[in-house]
């Protein structure tokens, strides 16, 4: 089939809903569909171009100052887009969000009489912290982030999003749509892969003891400072080192908070990864950290369960979806950098619980599989198809 695909964020993004968007394309397209993404593009013109076996209309966009992402403003690419979209002629569309990219192609996709899927990975609060005044704007932020979202996917013919705790946040926020559970899925095949070790330990200073993994963006909504001041407390009674793999605008504050506590020996900051490397990572460490507040889901956690790892995560939103307290990790409560220091020392202590653990992870991931997930997005176009031609 013909499917386009868009979001308001894609490749070269560093961040969840960039990497699912990235990964479904790439794999549509290897099942043979035909496929085009409409992104935000990385210059201050629109233009068409191609990714693999995608095509692509990278829409100019400005940079974000505050935060790792870009901007196309409203309306203004309305007729370009809506062009672009007549041409390809898509039988289905799918979104990713309802920023301004997502909302132009919407528009389109009404005049045009298409068939849409929209899946929903935001959670006003992955971009509250960016708020001057913060906890003054917030609410009526959420309330007009929310408004906004539920005025374009209201008009969707099927919903979907991520876990049941992500369907639970729509249909309080007042959605009216069903609301349909797909994971973003995750590749068992290369997320399983043993790799040799010996060359990122030895550019990284990568020591051979206890070592924990946090894979994502360092920023403020992801509480890695919780991470680093769990540290003290672990280091008290056992040696410990903690990889954080990623890159953003709170890289700085948290190797400042690293040395402010004494811990930064035992801090290594890998900045970003390449996809394909991450497994080299993974295989170095005896378990994953997933401090996040607000998680729809999580690939990391998924990426590092099909690693046979174990998972300490706090006890928030869809991660104990993934993440079953005393089963394949722990749940600490948000914020509390005692009781996640607590764990740590648990998966440091014993060895066996640690093994038993992995394998749960490996068991409980499994229905993970990004190849049923592909399955499932594959009927539901065929349903958004058929809604749409009677």
């Amino acid at each position: 089939m013909r499917l386009l695909i868009v979001h308001d964020t894609f490749y070269p993004n560093v961040d969840g809903a960039s990497y699912f968007t990235q990964r479904l394309a790439h794999k549509m397209a290897d099942r043979g569909h035909e496929v085009m993404v409409i992104a935000p593009g990385q210059k201050f013109q629109s233009y068409h171009d191609s990714l693999k076996k995608l095509k692509v209309f990278w829409v100019m966009s400005v940079p974000i100052l505050v935060a790792n992402y870009r901007f196309s403003f409203p309306y203004i690419h309305g007729n370009a887009i809506k062009k672009v979209v007549a041409e390809f002629d898509p039988e289905v569309i799918h979104f990713q969000g309802h920023f301004p990219i997502n909302a132009s192609v919407h528009r389109a996709a009404r005049a045009l009489h298409k068939a849409t899927v929209g899946t929903n990975h935001f959670m006003p609060d992955n971009l509250a912290h960016y708020l001057p005044a913060e906890r003054y704007l917030r609410p009526a932020f959420e309330n007009i982030a929310w408004g906004y979202f539920k005025k374009m996917f209201e008009q969707l013919d099927i919903v979907t999003t991520p876990t049941q705790t992500a369907a639970d946040v729509l249909k309080k926020i007042g959605l009216q749509n069903e609301v349909r559970p797909v994971s973003c899925g995750i590749d068992m095949n290369k997320f399983s892969m043993k790799k040799s070790t010996a060359e990122v330990k030895e550019k990284y200073n990568i020591k051979n003891k206890f070592t924990a993994i946090y894979v994502g963006r360092m920023d403020k909504d992801k509480s890695i400072d919780i991470v680093i001041k769990a540290m003290p407390a672990v280091l008290k009674e056992k040696d410990i080192q903690v990889i954080l793999v990623g890159k953003g605008k709170e890289s700085e504050n948290l190797k400042k908070l690293a040395r402010k506590l004494g811990v930064e020996e035992n801090v290594i900051f890998a900045g970003f990864v390449p996809d394909d490397e991450l497994p080299n990572f993974y295989n170095m460490a005896d378990c994953a950290i997933a401090p996040g507040n607000f998680e729809l889901q999580s690939i990391s956690t998924m990426e590092a369960m099909s690693m046979g790892l174990p998972v300490v995560a706090v006890n928030a939103l869809a991660l104990p979806e993934l993440v079953h307290a005393g089963e394949n990790g722990f749940l600490f409560a948000p914020g509390d950098s005692r009781q996640l220091a607590e764990y740590l020392l648990k998966m440091i202590n014993d060895g066996d619980m640690r093994e038993s653990m992995g394998i749960k992870s490996l068991e409980i991931i499994k229905k993970h599989d990004i190849e049923r997930s592909l399955d499932c997005f594959e009927d539901i176009y065929k349903e958004a198809i058929n809604k749409k031609q009677i």
